[in-house]
């Protein structure tokens, strides 16, 4: 495998560990999302995200969750070579963020007791965009947990294109969440779309989770 080749996998890992949920959210897979990634990841991605995924399985047996990404040095440092200038330096995930995420999702509580219809956890950042599909028509209850500083701001539209507003609210950031709820009623089985906008201090580090459920349930 040429340096190259090993320096955009490194990179691709390091993204696809943002988007994969942390230990105990496994019904997070059930979503679907839109990210703004540079056409390197994009095409990486999909090779490394079985990888990273199994790095935060071990996580939930019983280690800890990595925190530095790969602590190999890339063949051209270790070499003495100069690291190739054209590729993008690869950010360390912040422990700090990832230990949030491991509080947010512990936050949503155990879906075998409260069963959810949809779940995840996430970084806060201001763009997050997530369309949901499978969310059958009906009155649901959306939780929304996040971990750290500031506050955030959430749209729910209805179906995967459109302006229909089904919910909308603001939740404060705490080391200690608390789950502010809104509720929303599906209109037809499918798609709505989920939008989180963090003020500056939730954009600088905090995370974030939350849930529908429905209460007929």
């Amino acid at each position: 495998m040429s340096d190259r080749t090993e320096r955009l996998l490194e990179l691709a890992r390091v993204d696809a560990l943002r988007d994969v949920v942390p230990p105990g959210v496994e019904e997070v897979r059930r979503t679907v999302r839109r990210r703004r990634r540079g056409a390197v990841v994009a095409t990486a991605v999909g090779v490394v995200a079985a990888t990273a995924a199994g790095t935060l399985v071990m996580g939930q047996r019983g280690g800890s969750m990595p925190a530095g990404g790969n602590d190999r040095e890339p063949a051209a440092q270790a070499s003495g070579e100069s690291p190739d200038p054209t590729l993008p330096v690869i950010p360390q995930p912040d422990p700090t963020q990832l230990a949030r995420m491991e509080v947010a999702s512990t936050a949503l509580g155990d879906p075998n007791r409260t069963p959810w219809a949809m779940a995840t956890a996430d970084v806060v950042r201001s763009d997050y965009e997530n369309h949901v599909n499978d969310i059958p028509e009906g009155d649901y209850r959306l939780s929304i947990f996040c971990v750290g500083e500031g506050s955030v701001h959430v749209v729910v539209k209805a179906q995967n294109a459109g302006d229909k507003v089904l919910a909308t609210g603001n939740a404060p950031c705490a080391e200690t969440p608390t789950a502010t709820t809104l509720n929303v009623r599906q209109p037809i089985s499918g798609y709505l779309r989920f939008y989180l906008t963090g003020d500056a201090r939730a954009n600088a580090g905090a995370a974030f989770s939350f849930k529908f459920v429905n209460t007929k349930s």
